[in-house]
């Protein structure tokens, strides 16, 4: 439930990765937790999250989440994406993931494709959320999506976008990995597609 609120108490505190953006015994709404992980990638937003389900019973029911898009060469043992050798993806398997989300949590397109977004949590502590997702303000077509980096997997970034003919609505997934630049790759995707669509629509 987003709408409950969460106390950022010691045990959670002491998994924080990064203890930059929330401080001990705050009291935050999820929904806000929710929007600086999708926009500001913030880590210590997730692992709050992660640890308000049980950190590692969240981490059980993601993997049984992705089994279930059939995601089959997906593992998670941490919540961030941090590099490890049993923490993988594909980008076929982000494909389904992305499918997912768009069919059924508007939610997270609505979110991740928020320029700005500020709030004081209820331990009147102000929060300034920056996106580190730069194409929200390049593409007019994109829907939703996330960033991603580690040494490991370089520069990721999964997009989601809209076309509209003649009043329907035509969606595709640009999936960038392993890239030096993630945001003009994923422009050049944009770009060729616009350029060299061909829409099917049903009889």
């Amino acid at each position: 439930n987003i709408d409950e609120d969460l106390t950022i108490t010691d045990e959670i505190y002491n998994q924080l990765p990064h203890k930059n953006d929330l401080l001990l015994n705050e009291k935050i709404k999820k929904h806000d937790l929710l929007k600086m992980a999708l926009m500001m990638s913030s880590n210590d937003a997730i692992v709050a999250l992660a640890n308000s389900a049980d950190y590692y019973s969240f981490i059980k029911n993601m993997n049984n989440k992705a089994f279930e898009l059939g995601m089959y060469q997906t593992k998670f043992d941490n919540p961030i994406g941090f590099d490890s050798a049993n923490n993988y993806s594909t980008a076929a398997d982000l494909f389904q993931l992305a499918k997912y989300i768009y069919n059924n949590h508007k939610i997270i397109g609505d979110i991740s494709k928020e320029k700005s977004y500020s709030f004081t949590s209820k331990s009147n502590i102000f929060h300034l959320v920056v996106p580190t997702n730069s194409i929200i303000d390049k593409l007019s077509n994109y829907w939703g999506g996330k960033t991603g980096f580690t040494d490991e997997a370089n520069e990721a970034l999964l997009s989601i976008f809209e076309i509209n003919d003649n009043g329907q609505k035509h969606s595709f997934v640009a999936i960038v990995i392993q890239s030096s630049n993630r945001f003009n790759d994923t422009q050049k995707i944009s770009q060729w597609i616009e350029n060299n669509k061909t829409l099917l629509t049903k009889n």
